[in-house]
């Protein structure tokens, strides 16, 4: 999808996304970790080919506070938070959107599921941590795998209110809505490109194998 073929609440999110990165720095706050951890991502959700979840965007937002004080993300939030609905709306007017968003709230309950055994066990070791050190590390795991377990539950959340918007649209035969054919995209299922991802515990990553 180039472009000039994204449909305008697809481009209006975009344009404001590019906007808001552009006042961050890249190289500190959630902003680079989101960069570090999936850079392609990021591109995607810039070229339009894919939204952010919202709590990467709150997560942005929370940069833009950390750098212009709190009352300048204030007055963002609310203009972020019906740009992104509207964009999420006509992403979800392409064809195949079901399907994708079937196939990303598998792969997001599992995220869910896997944080919560971490955290489970990362409490038991705690409980039985000998020296401080032991004890601050595990900790700071915990925190880690807390943040993990909240964006995984708030994405199945947020996946979960999009396909029930998409049970109550209207539908339309013969082709895709108008709110997606409006800006003349491309024919047949998109290609899914994942969405910026939270930072990883150690634990998960050391069960990756990197």
């Amino acid at each position: 999808m180039v472009a000039e073929q994204l449909p305008d609440e697809i481009r209006e999110f975009t344009d404001y996304l590019r906007g808001l990165l552009a006042r961050l720095d890249p190289r500190g706050g959630w902003c680079a970790v989101f960069w570090q951890r999936d850079a392609d991502g990021m591109r995607a959700c810039l070229d339009g080919r894919e939204p952010p979840p919202w709590d990467v965007l709150e997560a942005l937002l929370q940069d833009l506070a950390a750098l212009y004080g709190p009352g300048a993300a204030g007055a963002e939030t609310a203009h972020a938070r019906s740009l992104h609905t509207a964009a999420l709306a006509a992403y979800d007017a392409r064809p195949g959107a079901r399907e994708t968003l079937t196939g990303r709230l598998g792969v997001m309950l599992r995220e869910q599921e896997y944080a919560a055994e971490c955290r489970a066990r990362l409490n038991r070791r705690l409980a039985s941590a000998i020296t401080r050190e032991q004890a601050d590390a595990l900790r700071l795991d915990l925190t880690r795998v807390h943040d993990d377990h909240r964006r995984a539950t708030a994405r199945c959340a947020e996946i979960t209110a999009r396909l029930v918007a998409l049970d109550r649209a209207p539908r339309w035969h013969g082709g895709p809505s108008p709110a997606y054919d409006r800006g003349g995209a491309e024919q047949g299922s998109p290609r899914e490109v994942p969405a910026p991802t939270a930072p990883v515990p150690e634990q998960r990553r050391r069960r990756r194998g990197g």
